[in-house]
């Protein structure tokens, strides 16, 4: 019974990738019916499911549904806009148009086992619903999150082969080995990045299977000065692999040049106990004994533990900016950020 109901709830996240994908290429009349639309669709889903999607996500699924990006068989070609605020956040897939999106990181559908960030939390803003149909232009669609951040400047970096650019995020005094690969949502945002010279990097989840390299995935922002608080927007995504030492040496990474930040002494902070995310249920729960899902793993699980750390550590220490809310977590500072 557990199992059919864990099959049950991977066949409805294919389910609903699908139909995002396929009606995110639609041409609707009028930009202001998208999500209305979409909430006729997945009526049945929704009866099923137990839950209604915000803004076109899933609030049971975020992480990995915040990674969404326009399918790459668009990008490049100029082809998508973003719509007005009032129809969708800039968080929500549904805020670009005339594209098609991948809902969520493709890589998922191949990789048997993923982790949320351990410091990532979403926390939807109390003044918003979290389930029930939404009606485009009621609410601005603010959207709580507790994360690392760390500060990056955008270059576009030549192809060769291919004669297209790269997009990369280099992180404010870092080094080739933090380079981070970037995806943005439209062409026309590098014009505004380029000329702000600073993205907020912000790391959601990490990946580790048998078949790839264990690898980052997060959310490029853009403060946005607007707002009386302070708040951001996103442009886009980016991924980087962490690298994993030959097994049997040294668990060890090149640590970039020191970001200028005040140097802290934070506690020793064990990190086996870190919560991780089932492929297939979604689900977090922290295992008391080595489960089935960390034996398939091709590498050291506690190892893969003690990297992240080490990694996310090194490359997303606390930073300041106007209107910051940093905490000190398990040796870690986190920010308390809000997406609009």
């Amino acid at each position: 019974m557990e199992k059919s109901l864990k099959l049950s709830k991977d066949y409805f996240r294919k389910a609903w990738n699908f139909l995002v994908y396929r009606y995110s290429r639609c041409q609707l009349t009028y930009e202001s019916d998208k999500l209305m639309a979409l909430d006729g669709l997945t009526s049945r889903m929704r009866e099923f499911q137990g839950e209604a999607h915000v803004f076109g996500l899933r609030p049971a699924d975020l992480e990995p549904q915040l990674t969404w990006t326009v399918s790459s068989s668009e990008r490049g070609k100029n082809k998508s806009r973003r719509s007005s605020p009032k129809i969708a956040p800039s968080w929500s897939w549904a805020s670009i148009n005339g594209s098609g999106i991948s809902p969520e990181y493709s890589d998922l559908s191949r990789i048997r086992s993923y982790r949320a960030v351990y410091h990532s939390q979403a926390l939807w803003n109390p003044g918003q619903p979290m389930m029930g149909t939404i009606v485009p232009n009621q609410h601005q669609g603010f959207l709580g999150l507790r994360s690392m951040l760390l500060p990056a400047n955008i270059e576009t970096v030549p192809v060769f082969i291919t004669g297209m650019t790269s997009i990369q995020a280099v992180p404010l005094n870092g080094s080739d080995s933090s380079v981070l690969y970037c995806y943005l949502d439209i062409v026309e945002d590098l014009n505004f990045i380029e000329a702000t010279g600073k993205v907020w990097c912000a790391p959601l989840f990490s990946l580790a299977s048998q078949e790839t390299d264990p690898r980052l995935r997060g959310r490029l922002l853009v403060q946005d000065t607007s707002q009386r608080m302070a708040t951001f927007r996103r442009v886009g995504t980016f991924d980087n692999n962490i690298q994993l030492p030959t097994r049997g040496y040294p668990l060890r990474l090149p640590r970039p040049a020191d970001l200028p930040v005040k140097q802290r002494h934070p506690p020793d902070f064990d990190f086996s106990d870190i919560p991780f995310k089932d492929k297939i249920s979604h689900e977090l729960h922290r295992p008391e004994t080595p489960s089935e899902e960390r034996n398939i793993i091709d590498f050291d699980t506690s190892a893969y533990d003690k990297i992240a750390k080490n990694y996310l550590q090194d490359r997303f220490p606390g930073v300041d900016y106007p209107g910051a809310n940093i905490t000190w977590n398990d040796g870690i500072e986190e920010h308390n950020i809000i997406l609009c």
